[in-house]
């Protein structure tokens, strides 16, 4: 018996409505697998806008997106202190109570809530882009009720010189367009307002290599200087004899364990 006559007009019927189905159902499922943008496209869509190529570089799990359901916590974040040194970049910065500081790329906020605490009732963080997990501490977690925090919908939304600090904590590597980032840097910051940048060193005076997400020192500093920025100066306290400068982490395979430079600017008076 051959094919034709072996497909009654219901076996015909069948293999149409399978037909229609699939064509309904791929582009569901297209959309459904693949209609957010990857953490790589929405961090080129925002980098471009002068802000950093994602969100992540905060917490080790870098550039993921952190769940409102896992609120975190400042014990959970204790561990990196050791490391990254939060309370004497500070110093170094001239941090101080009632100072108004812009947190780059927040994250899940590990900085914010420090800073909140130094700067105090009368200082404020701008949490740029805290994420949902940030928010989510802010509503529920340890930064319930904290008053001087404000997750800013953009940099348009912070005042002209209104600002005492910026930090940008392993941040400033990812920016695409630095030129529209540090414009609206020296925009918001008060003249004499400073900028500390923390980047993993390339063990090179110049370059920027995104497959270990390391910069050169003097690639960092040539380009504040074009935006109008003063170097005020360079501080050690980060340094790592350890770090074999080939690796996106560090000696213990975590990118706040490593050779990294902290760096000090300035909006001109």
């Amino acid at each position: 018996m051959g094919l034709t006559s072996m497909l009654n007009e219901g076996g015909w019927r069948l293999i149409a409505l399978a037909l229609a189905l699939c064509l309904i159902v791929a582009p569901i499922a297209a959309c459904a697998g693949g209609g957010e943008e990857s953490g790589e496209q929405a961090a080129g869509a925002a980098a471009d806008a002068g802000e950093p190529a994602g969100q992540g570089e905060e917490a080790e799990g870098e550039h993921e997106h952190g769940a409102p359901a896992d609120i975190p916590s400042r014990a959970e974040e204790m561990a990196r202190d050791e490391y990254s040194k939060p309370q004497e970049v500070f110093d170094f910065l001239g941090i101080g109570a009632g100072a108004t500081v812009v947190d780059i790329n927040a994250f899940t906020g590990y900085n914010t809530y420090l800073l909140a605490e130094r700067v105090g009732d009368s200082g404020r963080v701008y949490s740029e882009r805290g994420n949902e997990a940030m928010r989510a501490r802010m509503e529920h977690g340890d930064l319930a009720g904290a008053g001087n925090i404000v997750i800013p919908e953009s940099w348009a939304t912070i005042p002209d010189g209104s600002v005492d600090a910026i930090i940008a904590i392993r941040e400033y590597h990812l920016v695409r367009d630095y030129e529209a980032l540090l414009a609206n840097m020296m925009r918001v910051l008060k003249p004499g307002g400073v900028v500390g940048v923390v980047e993993v060193r390339l063990n090179e005076t110049h370059g920027h290599d995104m497959s270990t997400h390391r910069m050169g020192e003097q690639t960092i500093i040539e380009q504040f200087q074009e935006g109008g920025f003063e170097y005020v100066g360079e501080s050690d306290i980060l340094r790592r004899d350890d770090d074999d400068y080939t690796t996106l982490g560090g000696p213990q395979g975590v990118r706040y364990i490593t050779d990294r430079m902290l760096l000090k600017f300035a909006r001109p008076q």
